[in-house]
């Protein structure tokens, strides 16, 4: 940061306008004081926190279809924020958009791997959620109403994309080092 600090956990970013924001995660400990917080970085290279710095384990990021509001995971509260992004890009109205806690179905053995990961919005509005621990990628509306889920073969997703025709998935085979992956698709239907 401006006073040479290292980020605690970068973890990802979303473009928008001449910068992008993202994500400083802070410990992955359940038990730690949350220390996560989103940032800005403008195309002149200055770097503004735009969020409260104490969110627990803010991971995926993404700006909604009508470029107004930008939706952060945080992971470690099992939720999906929505901010109201200014005019000078900072970030206003913190509201949970979606708290998975109540989403009923498949879990992980332990609280800290179950957690909303890598988000993805499509041009319709719609929000993809790779649910790490939970074996699937969750789909809601743009009001944030529960649409569906995707079953993944792998329980700990960490990121979705979705093209024209494919929902693209990185995720974890084995939750141990050296943490082996893939990248796999599924045809959707339209």
């Amino acid at each position: 940061d401006k006073s040479g600090k290292t980020f605690k956990g970068p973890n990802d970013l979303a473009r928008y306008k001449n910068g992008v924001y993202f994500t400083a995660s802070g410990p992955w400990d359940v038990k730690a004081a949350p220390q996560g917080g989103v940032y800005y970085l403008s195309s002149n290279g200055h770097i503004f926190a735009v969020s409260r710095k104490n969110l627990h384990y803010p991971n995926g990021i993404a700006i909604t279809s009508d470029r107004k509001h930008l939706v952060v995971a945080e992971h470690l509260k099992n939720r999906i924020l929505k901010y109201e992004i200014s005019g000078d890009q900072s970030l206003r109205k913190e509201s949970v958009f979606i708290d998975l806690s109540t989403l009923p179905g498949r879990y992980s053995p332990t609280p800290i791997d179950l957690g909303p990961d890598g988000l993805f919005v499509d041009k319709d509005g719609d929000l993809y959620i790779a649910q790490h621990g939970g074996g699937r990628i969750l789909k809601y509306s743009k009001k944030g109403e529960y649409i569906r889920s995707y079953p993944w073969p792998s329980q700990w997703t960490s990121n979705v994309f979705v093209s024209e025709e494919n929902l693209i998935v990185t995720a974890v085979d084995k939750y141990s080092a050296p943490y082996h992956g893939n990248l796999s698709t599924l045809k959707l239907s339209r």
